[in-house]
């Protein structure tokens, strides 16, 4: 089969990323190797370490300003159903970049995963308009009072997406954040960026503000690594090994200011746990060590305990 000209000219030109609205380049140059023969179809920047930190600042400040997430549920609704008007309409360029890369059955991703990407924008695009909060009547005797909740977006979201289906993995990921009015930072696979980077692209022409949506290509050792142990980064959504995210839940809790993250080997004496959770914990910030009976250890085989603590509301 022939790759059509819109494809072809795509991957002719090395790739740049977005970050904070610019399409940025980097000192590093990865080449996109197509499984079926290993030939070389394409090429991407790699992002730098300071460039990262720069994605997280403008997703940071696109939270801060309120550009995305203050604006009316119904607006950003829109945009989300301009997003998968998009895809539609560029389905069989994603679906040929993401076969080519990424070893998918062409007729399958124009059939079905790239309208499976744009159904998800659609569906998530609904909730928009669907996210609320409640009332309530607090039990305080002797008073009448009214109490309500509001559910808000947590602020910046690290979104860390596998290789197979990058397309629909991105869309699983973005969707709904973007619903939630979350800004975000995305990393894709370095095996599978050249379709992602295409989707974001549709993304920012369907009117995602600048700075909402950031994309840092890359190793996921150095760059997923330095996202999910980002001080700013207020929540991370991965896909992809267990071991790997084991290492994230690891690395995001120990990040965060209010809380610390104890694997604690289960010592037959208490006394003996208590300086291993005291060893642990970290002088700053102050954090309270817990220690949990050996009654309530996991099954054999496991020999450690993973307590998260949380010292801003005392719990576990």
């Amino acid at each position: 089969m022939t790759v059509p000209a819109c494809v072809a000219s795509y991957l002719a030109t090395t790739r740049p990323f977005l970050v904070g609205g610019a399409w940025q380049v980097g000192a590093v140059v990865r080449d996109v190797v197509s499984p079926s023969d290993g030939a070389v179809i394409g090429r991407y920047y790699q992002a730098s370490a300071e460039q990262v930190e720069a994605a997280v600042a403008a997703a940071c400040a696109s939270h801060a300003d309120g550009r995305w997430c203050r604006r009316t549920p119904i607006e950003r609704e829109r945009v989300l159903r301009c997003a998968a008007d998009l895809i539609d309409a560029n389905a069989e360029e994603l679906a040929w970049i993401e076969s080519l890369e990424g070893g998918r059955l062409l007729a399958a991703g124009i059939r079905h995963e790239v309208p499976h990407a744009a159904a998800t924008f659609r569906y998530y695009a609904g909730w928009c308009t669907k996210v609320d909060g409640g009332t309530f009547e607090p039990s305080v005797p002797g008073t009448d009072f009214l109490g309500y909740g509001r559910l808000e977006p947590v602020g910046v979201a690290a979104l860390i997406i596998p290789w197979n289906g990058a397309v629909v993995a991105a869309a699983w990921k973005l969707a709904p954040a973007l619903a939630a009015g979350c800004s975000v930072v995305l990393k894709p696979s370095e095996h599978a960026t050249l379709a992602v980077l295409r989707l974001v692209a549709l993304l920012e022409a369907a009117g995602v503000p600048a700075g909402t949506i950031n994309v840092v290509p890359g190793d996921g050792r150095t760059i997923g690594a330095a996202l999910s142990s980002h001080r700013d980064v207020d929540r991370v959504a991965f896909t992809g090994s267990t071991t790997v995210g084991r290492e994230i839940v690891k690395a995001a809790s120990e990040a965060k200011a209010d809380g610390a993250l104890l694997v604690i080997d289960l010592a037959p004496s208490s006394e003996a746990s208590f300086a291993a959770a005291a060893a642990a914990v970290p002088a700053e910030p102050p954090a309270t060590a817990v220690v949990v009976p050996e009654a309530v250890a996991p099954p054999a085989p496991t020999d450690k305990l993973v307590v998260v603590i949380d010292p801003g509301h005392g719990g576990v």
